[in-house]
């Protein structure tokens, strides 16, 4: 984990949840302008770690294979 992660004006008060939060979506953050791509993939990931942190939360069981891509098959 970089410093520079972690200094996210917009995201910092997620460090007290997890440091792992801040980072992905200091990334995000960072690389919105430059790499349009690589900040919808960490966006992405950041929203997977945020719904696996409010299944655990709640106590539902989530497996390695869930994603965000499962059921997507039936919309194309």
């Amino acid at each position: 984990m970089t410093s520079q992660a972690l200094h996210s004006p917009n995201f910092a008060f997620l460090f007290e949840h997890d440091p792992m939060l801040v980072q992905v979506a200091a990334f995000a953050e960072r690389y919105v302008f430059d790499d349009a791509n690589a900040a919808l993939f960490k966006l992405r990931l950041l929203g997977e770690l945020l719904a696996r942190q409010a299944a655990a939360y709640s106590a539902f069981e989530v497996a390695d294979r869930d994603n965000f891509s499962m059921g997507l098959s039936q919309f194309s």
